[in-house]
């Protein structure tokens, strides 16, 4: 009876509940880090571009430089993709059952995961903001377009959102829901 209790659905999702609270109170102090843990990365995997990556508060401003200077693009709506942190992670701290270390190893292993598909998106979203910009580029723009090899790569840049979008929509809720399934003690899992 008290494994019943200490199992069931309302107090998981107390529990839940309560961690989520604590969890996206925290966030919110440490946000902007983690915004800018993601920038270096992409700027690795952007090379030699002409492209310089800032990071205000929790959102993202992308620069080109172009023939009159530098333009500037803020990309919007990735912070939302990032509260798939404190999701996992409350999910995961609500499971009964679990030990201390095992907890932990899962919360680290999902946040590392995390991490990188949003250093993914992040540089889709780069390059789709690029693509974007120099599609309707006027025609002093042109030397960027001929002169680097990296263009080559943001022509893909669309089909790269498509995928960042579909990523931070289904792939990251489907890595926390099969987190959470794969965490959980084995004793849940058999009929009562």
């Amino acid at each position: 009876m008290a494994d019943r209790i200490a199992t069931s659905p309302w107090r998981m999702s107390v529990r839940f509940i309560g961690a989520a609270a604590l969890l996206l109170l925290l966030w919110l102090q440490i946000e902007s880090g983690y915004v800018a843990s993601l920038v270096e990365p992409v700027h690795l995997l952007l090379g030699s571009a002409p492209v310089a990556l800032t990071h205000e508060g929790r959102s993202v401003v992308v620069g080109l430089e172009t023939d009159t200077g530098w333009r500037a693009f803020r990309l919007a709506g990735d912070e939302v993709a990032y509260l798939g942190q404190v999701v996992a992670l409350a999910v995961l701290l609500s499971i009964p059952g679990l030990t201390v270390r095992r907890r932990l190893a899962w919360c680290l292993a999902v946040t590392g995961l995390l991490w990188i598909s949003h250093v993914g998106v992040l540089y889709a979203g780069t390059c789709s903001a690029i693509y974007e910009y120099l599609a309707v580029a006027p025609v002093g723009a042109e030397w960027t377009r001929a002169g680097r090899p990296w263009w080559l790569a943001a022509e893909r840049a669309g089909e790269l959102a498509i995928l960042g979008g579909r990523w931070a929509t289904w792939g990251c809720p489907t890595l926390i829901l099969v987190a959470a399934v794969l965490s959980m003690p084995r004793h849940l899992w058999r009929a009562r």
